[in-house]
């Protein structure tokens, strides 16, 4: 799958990519990237030898909940939403299913693509132009379009 295959993404004008290899910085590079402090969507690929998308491993939103029907802005808006926290998973040196304990995308992330992506992964963001483009809308159709074309699909991060 390849990110241009997602043509509803097409809408959004404002949009950008980081690349996390091996010896990146995951923080440094979200800061870098210079992602403007709005709402906006997601998507992480692992990538292949040549550098290219390989998989889609996770999508996901930021800026938007909906509180009894009402979307309302928050304060996770697209570059804190990528470094927040996130479960750790089974196989992390700290994971222990005993405790229900999170870690930050910017320490979580690295380790995946020591350990399980070693091309690295690729993460692109797109700002929506709240409010005329919910997150919430946008993550959804991508979850439908994920469902039609490939049901087998599940996130892996």
């Amino acid at each position: 799958m390849n990110i241009n295959n997602i043509t509803l993404l097409k809408e959004l004008t404002v949009k950008g990519e980081i690349t996390l290899k091996r010896d990146s910085n995951y923080a440094q590079e979200i800061y870098n990237a210079n992602i403007p402090y709005r709402p906006g969507i997601y998507l992480v690929f692992s990538l292949n030898q040549n550098g290219s998308d390989k998989d889609l491993l996770y999508y996901g939103k930021s800026g938007v909940t909906n509180y009894s029907d009402k979307p309302t802005l928050n304060f996770h808006q697209l570059p804190l939403r990528l470094l927040a926290t996130t479960k750790i998973p089974v196989g992390h040196p700290e994971y222990d299913p005993k405790l229900k304990k999170d870690i930050t995308r910017a320490k979580l992330w690295p380790w995946y693509v020591v350990n399980k992506f070693k091309h690295g992964i690729k993460i692109y963001w797109y700002i929506t132009e709240w409010p005329d483009q919910n997150p919430n809308t946008y993550e959804n159709r991508i979850k439908e379009y994920l469902k039609d074309k490939f049901p087998e699909w599940k996130k892996s991060l």
